[in-house]
């Protein structure tokens, strides 16, 4: 398991403040003098290697920073033993006065890292943002510059500031990124939550999905899915990890999706049969099932209670025809009854998924937004009206759940570049990283502090794809290879892999076989490599504890340098052949494509576009919409697009490649996935690979050509169960 740590990106300096003060707790830190001040005990002297260990932990304050981590940082260049990040920490508990078994200060997370949990700043940094809701600022309309400091709204106006004063004080140069600071999302002084070291509840090598722990926190509902019988299976496992009961099912049946009733003791889940589907529920640990509503595709499924127990709320109507692409929260009477659309503010191009009603029963949280761009929304149950965005994140979110008094949610995201739990604050819309990562899924009890979540454990390969041969892996490693990208002349690679034990950006060469990373980054994790048209660069997207940033790094040199301002939050790029860069971003979490302008500036072209990819002069920029089925060709500022076609459509990351006029679509089907041409200009398919093994295709990327193709293959697909402590701050404090 690793947890995500953000060191600077880059470091031609200092890493460390020379002099200055910081606040720890109830005690000052005197950088320049090496020293410990408190109000009532004489100077305690550090060494300068705590001194830097503790900078470190205080600038990710609230996040676990590793021990390898730590290593890197402060002992760069050197070859100490592991024994020296720990000698640190003692040295630093015994001058706070604190001990690793009733920590106040610095928490050890076994087998993690450290994690400073006293609140801490440094004294020469800006006033941070007042706690509270912030409104946002208008999206840009299409023409909108974004980067240039008169262009800015107040907020990024105050965060690159923020960022810019806290560079200058710990000492950097080059490309910085504003990692400190979420400039779409407030932040506040000190976490206000506080979540545990996880454990690991099950090992089973079986795919786990969906936890659901129980009201007292002492049991997990999941379901794992059996390949040979292409079913799946709920089980119920105590959080300490012994054996798992399988709910008993019939033969031909297929059980998934299990939570909680209001009733004690009750498990709902829905069951497949026959060509069939009941939403059931029965006693945890046994007994007759009792009919709840039919589940379908047009219906409801991944269900809650409505507060006074008499409606089930789901997800209704998946992709209705026409061009309009939507999902909307519907309800059916419990016991069986037709469903009907939930009342709330809705439009024909929301995707509202996943509705949990708050366990006071006065608030519903739901997601809206096909992944990878999802956001929470809430709202009172009595008042639909009061709907309202409490994220502005635009990311893949997967699963969450709310706190047991109801004034947070926690979910998973992964922009930061790895899925991670964050906690918000429903009535201010703060935001606390918890720490815990790679993480998804998470579930809190109602009636105890412990919370579950799923550890995803994924591998991917890049493999070769031909029409008639199998496909073929140049690069096979132990490690996941992920992300590739074909460069303009087939000859290369660029790929995202931890090879190196960090995400790093690599190049593998087709024709010498030889790979090495292109970069040595110190911060945040790269994803979606592209080349530049002429090969002699990639662009890839860095995410962090900030906006997506575009930086394209040279083959040549491996220099790296920013593409994209710091207010906008960059999803993906594409290059053109005449070099002219494009993004799919998000400025205030409203999406749009942008040109970004050689002077680091962002122009808006079309927003709400959801993926683009710009072909050569005669295919211009082709690009879908959010909200839209089908294909659309940019035809200029305040000119309506020009639809040519159906598909391909935006699902999931990466969902087609361009080379000339020909779109390549992945096509799932089971158990395979296969690779399609699409003529742009005539529709017409054809198919031009398929991959028969492991779990099959995830993404295409091409060369100028179209006649080589490379897939990413997800050829192993787990994870396991974990449990965490999990309680607000003053209550630990307390």
């Amino acid at each position: 398991m690793n947890v995500l740590s953000l060191p600077p990106l880059h470091d031609t300096g200092s890493a460390f403040p020379s002099t200055g003060m910081l606040q720890v707790g109830a005690h000052r830190v005197d950088l320049g003098a090496l020293r410990v001040l408190s109000d009532d005990e004489p100077p305690v002297r550090l060494t300068l290697k705590s001194v830097q260990v503790l900078i470190q932990l205080a600038r990710h304050q609230g996040v676990t920073v590793s021990r390898d981590q730590l290593l890197d940082t402060v002992w760069r260049g050197t070859l100490p033993t592991p024994e020296v990040v720990t000698q640190a920490i003692k040295e630093l508990r015994r001058a706070f006065g604190d001990s690793r078994d009733t920590a106040g200060y610095i928490e050890t997370i076994p087998k993690l890292g450290y994690r400073l949990i006293a609140e801490a700043r440094f004294e020469d940094e800006p006033p941070r943002m007042e706690t509270g809701a912030i409104e946002p600022a208008a999206p840009a309309g299409p023409g909108t510059a974004i980067g240039a400091p008169p262009q800015r709204g107040p907020r990024f106006g105050l965060a690159l500031r923020r960022a810019a004063l806290l560079a200058a004080v710990i000492g950097l140069g080059g490309a910085i990124v504003a990692f400190s600071t979420h400039a779409w999302s407030p932040r506040k002084a000190g976490p206000a939550w506080i979540a545990g070291a996880p454990w690991l509840v099950t090992t089973d090598p079986a795919l786990e999905l969906g936890p659901a722990i129980s009201p007292d926190g002492t049991q997990v509902l999941y379901h794992v899915v059996d390949t040979a019988a292409q079913a799946g299976r709920v089980r119920l496992q105590n959080i300490t990890g012994s054996r798992a009961l399988t709910v008993p099912q019939p033969a031909d049946g297929s059980d998934q999706y299990p939570s909680w009733s209001p009733a004690a003791g009750e498990i709902v889940f829905t069951r497949t049969q026959a060509q069939t589907c009941r939403i059931l529920a029965m006693p945890a640990l046994g007994g007759p099932a009792r009919a709840l509503g039919p589940c379908s595709a047009d219906t409801v499924v991944r269900v809650d209670f409505s507060p006074d127990r008499q409606w089930l709320v789901g997800m209704a109507a998946t992709f209705p025809g026409g061009e309009s692409l939507g999902t909307g929260l519907a309800r059916q009477p419990v016991g069986g009854g037709a469903a009907e659309p939930f009342p709330y503010p809705h439009t024909p191009g929301d995707i509202d998924l996943s509705p949990r009603f708050s366990p006071d029963g006065r608030l519903l949280a739901y997601r809206r937004g096909l992944l990878p761009y999802s956001d929470l929304y809430v709202m009172d149950v009595d008042a639909p009206d009061t709907l309202r965005r409490l994220t502005r994140f635009g990311s893949r979110m997967v699963g969450f759940d709310w706190t047991r008094d109801s004034r947070a949610l926690v979910f998973s995201s992964d922009h930061g570049g790895e899925p991670a739990l964050y906690a918000v604050d429903v009535a201010s819309g703060e935001v606390d990283a918890l720490g815990i990562a790679p993480a998804v899924e998470p579930t809190l009890a109602r009636e105890a502090d412990v919370g579950a979540y799923r550890v995803p454990e994924h591998r991917f390969q890049f493999a070769l794809l031909g029409a008639d041969a199998p496909a073929r892996l140049p690069a096979p490693s132990t490690t996941s290879d992920r992300e590739a990208a074909l460069s303009p002349d087939g000859r290369q690679v660029a790929f995202v892999s931890r090879r190196t034990g960090r995400d790093e950006l690599w190049i593998h060469d087709l024709e010498h076989g030889d790979a090495y990373a292109l970069t040595t980054l110190e911060a945040g994790v790269p994803r979606l490599p592209e080349w530049r048209a002429d090969g002699n660069g990639v662009l890839f997207v860095l995410r962090g504890d900030g906006p997506g940033r575009a930086f394209e790094v040279a083959l040549d040199t491996r220099r790296l340098m920013p593409r994209s301002p710091a207010a906008l939050d960059v999803h993906y790029l594409s290059a053109a052949p005449d070099g002219r860069l494009y993004a799919v971003a998000l400025a205030e979490g409203e999406h749009g494509l942008y040109a970004l302008e050689p002077d680091g500036t962002a122009d808006l072209l079309e927003p709400g576009v959801a993926f683009a990819r710009a072909g050569d002069a005669a295919t211009g920029l082709v690009f879908n919409y959010l909200d839209r089925i089908g294909l659309y060709r940019w035809r200029g500022k305040h000119v309506a697009a020009e639809r040519i076609g159906d598909a391909p459509y935006f699902r999931y990351e990466m969902p087609w490649a361009l080379a000339g006029a020909t779109a390549f679509q992945v096509v799932a089907e089971f158990p395979t996935r296969r690779v399609e041409a699409i003529d742009l200009a005539s529709g017409e398919r054809r198919m031009v690979g398929r991959v028969g093994q492991g779990l099959g295709i995830t993404a295409v990327s091409s060369d100028a050509s179209g006649r080589r193709l490379l897939v990413w293959l997800l050829d192993r697909d787990g994870g396991d169960i974990a449990a965490f402590t999990f309680r607000p701050a003053v209550a630990a404090a307390g």
